[in-house]
């Protein structure tokens, strides 16, 4: 139940945009624990909370960089919750296995 209200909450409201998106400060608005929200994203996401995170951004980030694509790759990324190139550059190749570059051209 909890891992329902997390994923509709995450749709929703996208708190992943706030490059400061805690865990606490996401189990608030959830109104649970901090202990309980980890617990859920363990356990139904097989992640932890950074990872989860930053699945969301990256998602959104290719969701704009197809949707407008006169952007830059590095606007695209700010926007979509990342606070610097190169913690999206490795996310984003950790995530994909390619660069952000080399994943949109193969799209």
């Amino acid at each position: 139940e909890l891992h329902k209200e997390l994923l509709y909450f995450m749709d929703a409201n996208k708190p992943y945009l706030d490059p400061k998106v805690s865990l606490s400060g996401l189990a608030d608005q959830l109104n649970i624990s901090t202990n309980q929200l980890s617990q859920v994203i363990n356990q139904k996401e097989q992640v932890n909370f950074h990872d989860f995170i930053n699945q969301y951004r990256t998602e959104e980030f290719i969701r704009r960089a197809r949707e407008n694509p006169n952007f830059s790759l590095l606007a695209h990324a700010l926007d979509s919750g990342f606070n610097s190139k190169s913690s999206f550059n490795s996310v984003f190749k950790k995530q994909k296995g390619m660069t952000p570059s080399q994943f949109l051209a193969s799209q």
